[in-house]
Formats: structure tokens, C-alpha cells, sequence
């Protein structure tokens, strides 16, 4: 069940961190390079300073005190980096960085990346030269933006008519934390330190003096909890993130389950899966993950047609149930009952490119299973038999072809689409009737792929 469950949640990850609004993936227009360098020592000092202010009761008991103190800390983590934004040219960079810098081939997370590592900054370039992103090679304080949360807390604690100055410092906390996070999820592979970033963003989106709370932030740090087994975290952020109506689809609740079902706490993780499924009923997610416990639990998966059938009864006209109907049926190998299940589900949506992409994957499933039977028996049958099947089965493909066109019709952009259609030509490419398609889904999916 690990196996599903992590397989799974890398796929989500992938989609959810990209959709919280990353600094990471957007880049300026290209109006000249300028990066200011920067002497630790004076930051030290301004630490050193603001220590002494605040060991001052007199001083520690004005809000301006600690607004200032709030400033230096994210001075202290912003201004090795003020400057680089991503999409720089490496030309561009070359002549920009102040002090000494080495050049150096990296690997992280499986992909190649030119480091100039420099005295202030790393800064790592993507295979076609531009900035990716970077990072400080110029520590002060590794928890400069937790220091500056609690002393902007503090000031608004103080005089709460400070209240202006605190929500601009945390809205740089919630930037900052969250752009941090990013890099540390999306390209260093840090769980740790992501999770805590992503949890910091989130304190300061929802400081009272701001009340703008980044759920997908707080969404993102339960994520990169589940994945580096901190389950009690991740059960925490996600009954969080829910009581604030953030479910993602459900999966909010996958995660959660996944990580009651990872600490051992079997029944409840069945309870939050059903829950997910009953308001998410085609979530594959969570579908994938019931059949799971049910298998793991030595349960009959075949309860869960049931339960969704008698779900479908008291609202008919759900399209979503009979998606989520259809995926067990696909599950259990029952094609024909997963085929018949989703055209309901088209019917209802006809608008709705999934529907249709479903019924033709499904048919794919289908000719599939009967390949691998068919193959099976192939030494046993004679030449003619061995055609027949093989002419059946291509039979099915050629059906599951006008589904997957009506997907493409509604969707002529969808990866996804043109991928399955690109395939199922591919297959058919000796008919006739199909050879066209095949050159045209193939052009289309390179010209997706730029």
C-alpha cells in the first residue's frame, strides 16, 4: 500500500505545489541586471543592534521597536538575493555578480543545472541558460523569517494601530517563506525545511493584522509532511486546511488517510476515505487507495459497488458517481460494467471532455486484458484463430477511437488527449482508416511538447 500511496501523492505534488502561485516559475521582463552586494558583517550589526534594543524595557515597549527589528530580519534573508529573478540570461549574470564567483556542472532531483556559485548567492541555471533559481550563500540567521514573524507579532500584540505596518511585513514573511519553500520542495528535495516554509507562509497569510490564510500553503506543508512520514503533521494540517474548506478535490482527505492509515490507525483512515468518497466520488485518488486498504485488509472490494450504486440511487443525476462507479468497475477488471458506467456519465456531461476520455481508456483497458489472453493461448490456437483474436481486439481500439475524438474535440489541447489518441493510432497505424490520424495526433503532441 506505501507503494500506491507514495506513487500516487508524487503525481499530486506535482500539480498542487505549481498551483500555489510560485515566484519560482515566473520570471520579469528582461530590463538589466542589478545586484547590490552586500557586507554580512553590517548585517550582523544590525542584528547586534536590534538585540540591544529589545533587552531595553523601555525601548521593548514600543511596536516601532520590534516593526524595525521585523525589517532587519528579512533584510537579512532577502538582500544576498536582491536583484536575480528567474529567466536571467547567463550572459547577463556573468557581468552582474558582485565579488568572486566558481562555475561548477550540478544534479538535483534528476536534472542538470550550470551553479555559479557565488559570494552572496547560488545561483543555478537551467539547461537553456536562463536562471531557474537561487539561493543565499550569505546565512546571517537561518530563522531570520521566524524571528521577523514574532517580532512583527510582537508589535502588533503592542499596538494593535500598527496594524498597516505588520501586515506589509508579514505579506514579505508569506512571499518570501513561500518562495523558499518552493525551491526547497521543487528542486533541493528538502521535506524538512519545505514543510517549515510552507507552514511559516501560512502563520504570516494568517496574522490577524493580514487575515488572508494560504491554505494551499498550509495544504503543501501537509503534503511535504506525508512524504517525509511526519503523519501526525500532516493529519493536523489537513483537518486544518478542510475546516477552512480547502479539500483540492479530495484530496485533502487522501492525504489525510494516508497518514492516519501510515500511523497506524486503520478504521479512522477508512472513515476519512469514505468521507472523501462520498463528496468526491471520482477522485482516483482516493478510489485507488480504498480498493488498497481493502485489499490490504483482506476486505471484498466488490462492497464498494454497492455503496455507490445506492449513492447513484438517491442522486441520479451525478455525473461524478458514475465516474467514480466506473473506476471501480475498471479496478475490479469488469470492463464492460466500467464502459456502460461512464457512458452515463457522458450523457449526463456532454460538455465535459473526461467523461469521454475515460470511456475510450477504458475501452483500451478492455482490448488490453483481452491481448494478454489472448497471448496466454496463442501457442494452443492455430494461425486463423490467433488472427481472429488479434482482429477482435483491434476492433475494440477502433471503437475506443471515437470517444477519445470526442474528448479531442472538446479538449484539442489536452496533453493527456493527444497522448492516448497519439498511442491508439500508433496501434492501428496498419488501417487504413487510422494511418492519417496517426501523423496527425504525433505532429500535435510534438508541437504540446514544446
Amino acid at each position: 500500500m506505501k507503494k500506491l500511496i507514495l506513487g500516487a501523492a508524487v503525481l499530486i505534488g506535482a500539480a498542487l505545489v505549481a498551483g500555489t502561485g510560485s515566484a519560482v516559475a515566473q520570471s520579469q521582463e528582461a530590463v538589466g541586471v542589478y545586484i547590490q552586494k552586500v557586507n554580512p558583517e553590517k548585517l550582523k550589526a544590525a542584528v547586534a543592534k536590534s538585540d540591544a534594543e529589545i533587552a531595553d524595557p523601555a525601548k521593548a515597549a514600543k511596536s516601532a521597536t520590534w516593526i524595525k527589528r521585523g525589517n532587519t530580519f528579512i533584510d537579512i534573508d532577502t538582500k544576498p538575493v536582491n536583484g536575480l529573478y528567474v529567466g536571467i540570461a547567463e550572459a547577463d549574470l556573468k557581468v552582474s555578480i558582485p565579488g568572486e564567483y566558481t562555475v561548477e556542472n550540478v544534479n538535483l532531483s534528476g536534472q542538470p543545472y550550470t551553479l555559479y556559485r557565488g559570494d552572496q548567492a547560488h545561483m543555478y541555471l537551467n539547461a537553456d541558460g536562463v536562471l531557474a533559481f537561487y539561493t543565499p550563500s550569505i546565512v546571517v540567521d537561518s530563522m531570520a523569517l521566524g524571528k521577523a514573524y514574532e517580532a512583527f507579532d510582537k508589535a502588533y500584540q503592542l499596538d494593535p494601530k500598527a496594524a498597516k505596518k505588520v501586515k506589509t511585513g508579514m505579506q514579505k514573511i508569506h512571499e518570501n517563506a513561500k518562495l523558499d519553500a518552493e525551491i526547497f520542495f521543487g528542486y533541493i528535495d528538502n521535506l524538512k525545511l519545505a514543510n517549515a516554509n510552507f507552514t511559516m507562509a501560512y502563520r504570516a497569510s494568517a496574522h490577524p493584522a493580514v487575515a488572508q490564510p494560504d491554505t494551499a500553503a498550509l495544504f503543501n506543508a501537509g503534503y511535504a509532511a506525508v512524504l517525509m512520514g511526519d503523519f501526525a503533521t500532516a493529519v493536523k494540517d489537513m483537518d486544518e486546511v478542510i475546516a477552512m474548506g480547502y479539500e483540492s478535490n479530495g484530496n485533502s482527505y487522501y492525504f489525510k488517510a494516508v497518514s492516519q492509515y501510515q500511523a497506524g490507525e486503520k478504521e479512522a483512515a477508512l472513515a476519512t476515505m469514505e468521507v472523501g468518497r462520498d463528496k468526491f466520488p471520482a477522485n482516483e485518488n482516493l478510489i485507488s487507495l480504498i480498493m488498497a486498504y481493502y485489499s490490504d485488509e483482506d476486505k471484498d472490494p466488490s462492497e464498494l459497488v454497492s455503496t455507490v450504486q445506492a449513492a447513484i440511487e438517491r442522486n441520479p443525476e451525478n455525473g461524478k458517481l458514475y465516474e467514480g462507479l466506473a473506476r471501480i468497475y475498471d479496478v475490479l477488471k469488469k470492463y464492460d460494467d466500467a464502459i456502460a458506467t461512464i457512458k452515463k456519465a457522458v450523457e449526463l456531461s456532454p460538455a465535459d471532455w473526461y467523461p469521454s476520455f475515460l470511456e475510450g481508456s477504458y475501452m483500451i483497458n478492455k482490448g488490453n486484458a483481452q491481448t494478454t489472453e489472448n497471448n496466454a493461448r496463442a501457442m494452443s490456437l492455430s494461425s486463423a484463430e490467433n488472427q481472429a483474436n488479434k482482429d477482435a481486439v483491434n476492433a475494440i481500439y477502433k471503437a475506443a477511437l471515437v470517444p477519445l475524438e470526442r474528448a479531442f474535440e472538446l479538449a484539442p489541447t489536452n496533453v493527456n488527449v493527444v497522448e492516448r489518441l497519439k498511442n491508439l493510432t500508433f496501434v492501428l497505424r496498419d488501417d487504413p482508416d487510422v494511418a492519417s490520424k496517426y501523423e496527425k495526433y504525433n505532429e500535435l503532441s510534438k508541437k504540446l511538447a514544446q
